[in-house]
């Protein structure tokens, strides 16, 4: 069966719900049924996180950036890799690795947001972490890439873009506004944003290799960004790039850590 015929299929299924989707499934055939329906239970996946998406939000509705804002913001950008909790359906959707906050006080959300933002806490988040800026997006698949390969680990790093316009039925809660209104410990999630269960597929415009987008010269000159305070920075020495043949010498802040603080990314990006 062709990749766009199964796509069609996969919609009407999606339309018709299970029980009629399963009568449908018999009349395919025993070759196709088997392939289609894993496609379909993924589609039934992501359906229910954004039928979730838009039921009562209670203390998460607070958070809540309005549609107007989004439109605003025009695009977001995630940070992925081999490593990341959020993985891209077949359907095209990217999923939160657990579909349900079970978010009932502002305690619980500060729980929840502070296991997302913590690198070492695996518990499975309901949040996937976007950024309003495209170089600062960038810096941390950067980061993200330099540690894979510290760890003698070398997958692709990718930096996906995000077309607010199609987010209208999708929850994007503010954490600057989060982190400082429950005093959460992570103090540095300048640019950041937390979409609650899933980005559907239209929203996704571009996934491109972050070598790709550091040779273009995208990368951000300045330090990486770092979720910790207990920062030690000192004067950076000079730093200097190829340009069209011809050296290019700038200044700028190189910042140093513990080795026991070293810079660390969203949950959703590593």
């Amino acid at each position: 069966m062709a990749r766009r015929e199964a796509s069609s299929l996969l919609r009407n299924l999606a339309a018709q719900g299970p029980e009629t989707a399963a009568s449908s499934l018999d009349q395919i055939g025993r070759n196709n049924a088997s392939s289609i329906s894993n496609s379909y239970s993924e589609e039934m996946e992501s359906a229910r996180a954004t039928s979730a998406a838009k039921q009562e939000l209670g203390v998460l509705e607070t958070y809540r950036c309005n549609t107007d804002y989004l439109r605003i913001k025009r695009r977001f950008w995630r940070v992925t890799h081999a490593e990341s909790q959020a993985k891209s359906k077949s359907c095209g959707d990217i999923v939160a690795s657990k579909t349900a906050a079970d978010v009932q006080s502002h305690q619980d959300l500060k729980q929840a947001v502070e296991r997302h933002l913590d690198w070492r806490c695996r518990i499975p988040s309901s949040f996937i972490s976007v950024f309003d800026d495209k170089k600062h997006a960038i810096n941390w698949a950067i980061n993200a890439r330099n540690r894979q390969e510290k760890r003698r680990e070398y997958s692709p790093v990718y930096v996906q873009e995000i077309n607010t316009a199609y987010l209208d039925d999708v929850c994007v809660l503010d954490l600057g506004r989060i982190v400082r209104e429950l005093d959460i410990s992570f103090k540095n999630v300048e640019h950041e944003y937390l979409i609650l269960y899933n980005i559907p597929r239209h929203a996704l415009e571009s996934n491109t290799d972050v070598a790709i987008l550091e040779e273009r010269g995208e990368r951000q000159l300045h330090p990486l960004t770092t979720r910790h305070t207990d920062l030690k920075a000192q004067r950076s020495k000079y730093v200097s790039r190829k340009t069209d043949g011809k050296i290019q010498v700038t200044t700028g802040l190189m910042i140093y850590m513990d080795t026991t603080t070293r810079t660390k990314s969203a949950k959703s990006t590593i």
